[in-house]
């Protein structure tokens, strides 16, 4: 896993606002270290891959990765942290990227859905076709929420009604919700979803 002097080494040029901050990806890294069976051997396309950290977490289990950032500062982060590794980084609207171009079996979405338009959010429909597996960090029940509401608050019963979770049935995935016993129902979850 990525330590915190690796991770200052990594993000020690970065410019610009930061959001992946390393409080964040230490609480978050647990979720994805306790599953990294799910990733391995995939080809995974990252939707707002931020600074490239869970692609430089990953990288090592993959087979290949693909990352989309909207946010010109945050690509420009992830093309330093990714520098040297054999990844595709596409500064790009989700809507305006022509998925049938990409090469991918597991789609990665952490803590972006609910920034997606409408539009965005229907394009999801040709991903989760696409893919074999489905792997979504968000801070509330329902991807499509921010969440901080939630905070206290069992997230099972705004997953059970989710629009991403009937999306997901509707195209064959069984998934299981993992909550961070870490922070207890403070808006850190992590669905796996496969088919």
């Amino acid at each position: 896993m990525i330590t915190k002097a690796m991770y200052e080494a990594l993000s020690s040029g970065w410019k610009g606002k930061i959001y992946q901050k390393w409080k964040k990806l230490k609480k978050r890294m647990p979720m994805i270290k306790n599953n990294l069976d799910f990733f391995e051997g995939a080809k995974v396309l990252e939707l707002g891959s931020n600074a490239g950290m869970y692609g430089y977490l990953l990288y090592p289990y993959l087979s290949f990765y693909t990352g989309i950032e909207v946010n010109k500062s945050y690509f420009e982060q992830s093309i330093q942290t990714l520098k040297g590794k054999d990844v595709i980084l596409l500064n790009n609207r989700f809507k305006d990227v022509v998925l049938s171009r990409l090469d991918y079996d597991l789609f990665i979405a952490s803590y972006v859905l609910h920034h997606l338009d409408e539009e965005e959010v229907e394009k999801l429909n040709e991903v989760f076709e696409h893919c074999n597996k489905v792997a979504i960090h968000t801070r509330s029940g329902d991807p499509l929420k921010y969440g901080h509401d939630e905070v206290g608050f069992d997230p099972v019963p705004k997953w059970e009604n989710s629009r991403i979770k009937k999306m997901l049935e509707l195209h064959g995935f069984k998934f299981r919700l993992i909550l961070s016993r870490i922070m207890d129902y403070n808006g850190t979850y992590l669905i796996l979803a496969e088919k």
